[in-house]
């Protein structure tokens, strides 16, 4: 998943739309790999830094939402309608094979390590745990790899497993779902007007669920995991792309939207590093993060726009950041296990192995299997209308 973005060959249509397609946004990539690296950090327990960097899922998660959602607005308005079978497919290309990958791995490594304590070892408790049973790697693998993981353990119908960070992707695909039937649906109808409307009534009703699941902390997991709360997070991005495409960031002067990005950048960075597992966590924590990245990036869509960039998104566009947004899916895939399995090595050599293995495999996984996947789908003719 990049901001990068081109026009694609059919002619842009006239007005807002037109001004508002995507194209190369290199300062949300740079976003993108900031959020990685606060999740990262978070999962190599070296010190007190990045107590919240698990936040830095929740920026995932609204660029992700802005990037679909204005991507089929282009191809509504490019095509005049949605191939909802071809984005699914276009997503399936894009998302799977790195997964099966990583799923093969884990499974020849369980097949031969279930039973050491490395395997099964977590960077948050005791690295001696047990090892897992070979039924246990095949039904963590079978869960991982589905839609409604995050239901699972929202409702602790799954116990943690050496891949339960991929209960991501099962909201993400939930998204997909949803998103891409509303706008299939205003495309037929003729009627857009309505979407921006309704992801901003969502996104509250979203955003009013924890309050509704908290009872005094017993629905923690309910609320970190949930659909329901999580989804304010993807239809925030949503929101932005609706509105950037309608010319609302336009309007709204510069200055505005500089003092809205810098003071969401603040809030994002002291979330980061100095929010906890308190109960702001629960209840607004998601809603802050949603808030705070949509005046980022909409600061950086508008700066992007111009001709001279302000040196807050020349910094977000540094090459060395670029390079880690556009493989940070597949830098989230593994720094997860590699962190698990690195745990019992002393923190000077674990923490360099885990980290330096996941960008080689990253950077492998780019060339040897993303890249390649996303051009054969591109290569797969449409379907018939």
């Amino acid at each position: 998943m990049t901001s990068t973005l081109s026009r694609g060959p059919t002619p842009a249509p006239a007005g807002a739309a037109a001004a508002h397609r995507l194209r190369p946004v290199p300062s949300l990539d740079g976003m993108r790999a900031l959020a990685l690296a606060a999740v990262v950090v978070f999962h190599y327990p070296i010190g007190p830094w990045a107590q919240g960097g698990l936040f830095g899922v929740g920026v995932f998660f609204v660029l992700s939402g802005f990037l679909v959602t204005a991507g089929l607005l282009d191809q509504a308005d490019a095509s005049g309608r949605v191939d909802v079978s071809g984005f699914l497919r276009r997503r399936a290309w894009r998302l799977l094979p790195a997964l099966a990958v990583l799923l093969t791995v884990f499974l020849v490594l369980a097949a031969g390590f279930r039973h050491q304590p490395w395997f099964s070892s977590n960077p948050f408790g005791d690295p001696n745990g047990a090892g897992l049973h070979m039924s246990t790697a095949w039904d963590g693998a079978g869960i991982a790899a589905s839609w409604w993981y995050n239901l699972a353990l929202a409702r602790s119908w799954a116990t943690p497993s050496p891949l339960g960070h991929l209960w991501t992707l099962s909201l993400e695909v939930q998204f997909y779902l949803a998103v891409v039937v509303a706008v299939w649906a205003a495309v037929r109808s003729r009627h857009q007007s309505w979407l921006l409307p309704a992801a901003a009534v969502l996104a509250v009703v979203s955003a009013g669920a924890p309050w509704l699941l908290w009872h005094h902390g017993r629905g923690a997991n309910e609320i970190y995991f949930g659909t329901l709360t999580n989804m304010q997070q993807l239809l925030g991005g949503a929101v932005l792309a609706l509105a950037w495409r309608r010319g609302v960031l336009d309007r709204l002067p510069r200055r505005v939207l500089a003092a809205l990005g810098a003071a969401g950048g603040a809030t994002l960075a002291w979330m980061v590093m100095a929010v906890g597992n308190v109960t702001f966590k629960y209840l607004g924590a998601l809603s802050v993060v949603t808030a705070a990245t949509v005046a980022v990036a909409a600061y950086c869509l508008r700066a992007e726009a111009g001709e001279h960039r302000p040196p807050a998104v020349r910094v977000l566009s540094h090459p060395v950041l670029t390079w880690l947004g556009r493989r940070s899916y597949a830098i989230y895939l593994w720094h997860w296990p590699l962190a698990e399995w690195t745990n019992r090595l002393p923190h000077p050599l674990g923490v360099p192995l885990g980290v330096g293995l996941s960008l080689a495999l990253a950077e492998a996984s780019w060339r040897l299997v993303e890249q390649p996947a996303v051009r054969f789908s591109r290569r797969t003719p449409p379907a018939a209308s």
